[in-house]
């Protein structure tokens, strides 16, 4: 009943964060790119690296909150199953939860220094 529940809450909150992306990129001052510009190659903006970071921890995140209300126990199974084994041994039923969230961390420390940068950047421009 409770992976239920999440996958229901998980789909409300990606469909929240796409209505946010859709006011958030309707504001953008600049123009989106061109079919032709997109074709020759396109590169995100110095905030894009960072963007796909904060999105990859989230996610990491919000499947750490679902291993921790409905752990998955033993036996694991499929690529990570060795990691899950680990963070099952050393922190119980919840080690997937706490080996998600560990993996929410990292993924947001590179998107927090290159944001700073940036910041640093523009405001050295001004």
């Amino acid at each position: 009943m409770v992976v239920e529940d999440m996958v229901v809450v998980l789909f409300f909150v990606v469909m929240l964060g796409l209505l946010v992306f859709m006011i958030w990129d309707r504001r953008r001052p600049v123009a989106p790119p061109t079919r032709a510009q997109i074709e020759k190659g396109w590169k995100p903006g110095e905030h894009g690296a960072a963007l796909a970071s904060v999105v990859l921890s989230l996610t990491s995140a919000s499947l750490g909150l679902m291993q921790w209300f409905d752990p998955e126990l033993p036996p694991f199974h499929g690529r990570g199953a060795f990691l899950q084994g680990i963070a099952h041994e050393l922190w119980g039923p919840k080690g997937s939860a706490v080996l998600w969230w560990i993996l929410s961390v990292v993924l947001v420390i590179p998107a927090v220094i290159a944001w700073r940068a940036t910041c640093k950047k523009s405001q050295s421009q001004s």
